[in-house]
């Protein structure tokens, strides 16, 4: 991967490039899976697409292919997509894009792991107008360790998805290195609006904007909350069938309007009247989402429910909308990542500067009915529920001492957790013992 530092002078190269160099943005990549993915880059002329990729930088193998011609209120502009396989599980690859006599630089990705494979995928979004704090959040993701295999975003990757010069200088210049090696998966927000972006973003489901993917051992659902999701719905009736059919031993759904939140704009009545019994009742573990831009993390009938709206959009404050659910919120810019084995989940909700001030730890099991898994859980004294399923524990809950747990038990008779815990890690959450 990428260092952060050469991160930095890559993003400030591409922000430098001439007028009329022929790439003018990317390449980024999507739609990763076990034995290719899939490279796009943006060109000001030339409909040629050439991809050269092989395990070293000497590459061996190419594929090409031609640009689509796109315009927008006058603008026209080459995207470009090629899909490189096969590619083994799990391996490194070298590629660089060519269009005409101009080439990028050389970039690595890594091909999909087996679902035997824990790995790392990272969350974040609402980036638009403040591309300074963007750039830091991308180049944090890139530096974490281990590096996130996928990248998701909630939403609003710009201020005016419609208006062409916001996508370079809002989102794809400040995510540049980012985006050469981990793949991207949006779920559409309502500034993406429908031009640009259904031409910078591959739609596996197209025209639909709503699809779902595997990686590793876990499955993911992306929905556009800027189409119908109404009970009966096209997009309700695909998430119900999408769901029912998934054996993944993880779970994850994504898009942009919350379910809870305290934020500005609070949590959503027709997402909680229309989706949060489907999700319930599916069992998903985990929905993450956009348009409050905060950080807030949400605990109901087991679904746990974070908001990462915290990606370089002007700062909300929280707690000025109701939400019962909440167990943990801070206005900061953020981003988080999750790491995943086959019975393990991490959340960790990290600063721009990589530092965690949140986290939760799931696993397989929760027989207390908590929502917090029975490995990840350590009794507290007083809990009776937990006390009858670990004897031997002691519960630490990070909550702040006015709030009280989803299932009841009061979070001030618990041991606070402070700035010198365990590896430096600061916040409120659950702990494994």
């Amino acid at each position: 991967m990428t260092s952060r530092f050469s991160a930095t002078l890559l993003v400030l190269c591409a922000a430098a490039a001439p007028a009329g160099a022929a790439i003018l943005k990317g390449p980024y990549l999507q739609d990763l899976t076990q034995t290719s993915v899939r490279v796009r880059w943006e060109t000001d002329s030339g409909t040629d697409s050439r991809v050269d990729y092989g395990t070293t930088d000497s590459y061996g193998s190419s594929v090409t292919g031609t640009a689509a011609t796109v315009t927008h209120s006058g603008t026209t502009r080459y995207v470009h997509s090629l899909q490189i396989t096969p590619l083994s599980a799990d391996t490194t690859y070298h590629y660089k894009t060519t269009t005409g006599a101009f080439s990028s630089a050389d970039h690595t990705v890594r091909a999909a792991l087996t679902a035997a494979t824990p790995f790392r995928f990272a969350a974040y979004g609402d980036n638009r107008s403040n591309a300074p704090e963007h750039q830091l959040l991308t180049e944090a993701i890139l530096a974490s360790s281990p590096s996130p295999r996928i990248v998701l975003n909630v939403g609003d990757l710009c201020y005016d998805g419609d208006t062409y010069s916001y996508w370079a200088s809002e989102f794809f210049t400040p995510a540049a290195a980012l985006l050469y090696e981990v793949p991207l998966y949006v779920a559409i927000g309502n500034h993406d609006k429908s031009t640009w972006v259904n031409d910078y973003l591959y739609f596996p489901n197209a025209p639909n904007r709503w699809y779902s993917f595997d990686i590793g051992n876990a499955h993911f659902a992306v929905l556009d909350t800027e189409a119908s999701y109404t009970v009966g719905s096209a997009q309700y009736t695909w998430l119900d069938a999408d769901l029912s059919a998934t054996a993944q031993d993880w779970v994850f759904v994504m898009f942009h309007y919350p379910a809870y939140s305290s934020g500005m704009h609070g949590g959503y009545a027709a997402v909680q009247a229309n989706l949060v019994p489907l999700l319930e009742s599916h069992g998903v573990d985990m929905v993450f989402n956009g348009d409050d831009h905060l950080y807030e993390r949400s605990l109901k009938a087991g679904v746990n429910y974070v908001v990462t709206g915290g990606g370089g959009a002007p700062l909300y404050a929280i707690n000025q909308n109701p939400n019962p659910y909440q167990v943990y919120a801070e206005t900061t810019y953020e981003f988080c990542t999750v790491d995943l084995s086959d019975t393990t989940l991490l959340l960790q909700g990290r600063y721009g500067t990589g530092v965690v001030f949140d986290f939760l730890s799931l696993g397989a099991g929760d027989a207390d009915g908590d929502g917090y898994s029975d490995a990840a859980e350590i009794r507290c004294e007083g809990d009776p529920a937990d006390a009858a399923v670990h004897p031997a524990a002691v519960k630490v809950n990070f909550q702040p001492s006015n709030k009280t747990r989803p299932d009841g038990f009061a979070a001030d008779s618990c041991a606070t957790f402070g700035a010198s815990g365990t590896n430096g890690i600061s916040g409120y959450g659950w702990v494994a013992p």
